[in-house]
């Protein structure tokens, strides 16, 4: 498992965005409800963290390292192999693989 945390097969490099981090304030209602739940309790529902960070990560070329470092670090239940495979293999499509999710995530995002 310790390998696949390290895979970023499109090569992205951006930092994780701060408005996720807390650092900076953000209109977008999504994202500051997804934001405070993790705040407030160290959880967010999987379908949040997916489809609104994930989706919102991926648009925004986040490294899947820094990525899944940060949701591993901010959630009580972060286990580095639940963090690595839905941040790396579902939400940033990082691992090369072809995943069913593919088609979910460039849907909501066209």
């Amino acid at each position: 498992m310790r390998h696949y945390r390290w895979e970023n097969s499109p090569k992205e490099d951006r930092a994780v965005p701060p408005a996720f981090t807390g650092e900076v304030d953000t209109q977008r209602a999504c994202v500051r409800s997804v934001v405070g739940h993790i705040h407030d309790h160290g959880y967010a529902h999987p379908i949040e963290c997916l489809m609104v960070l994930g989706n919102l990560a991926l648009t925004a070329a986040v490294d899947a390292q820094a990525m899944t470092k940060w949701m591993w670090a901010s959630f009580v239940d972060g286990a580095e192999w639940a963090m690595a495979l839905n941040v790396v293999g579902m939400a940033l499509l990082a691992d090369g693989r072809p995943s069913r999710m593919r088609m979910v995530v460039r849907t909501s995002t066209a």
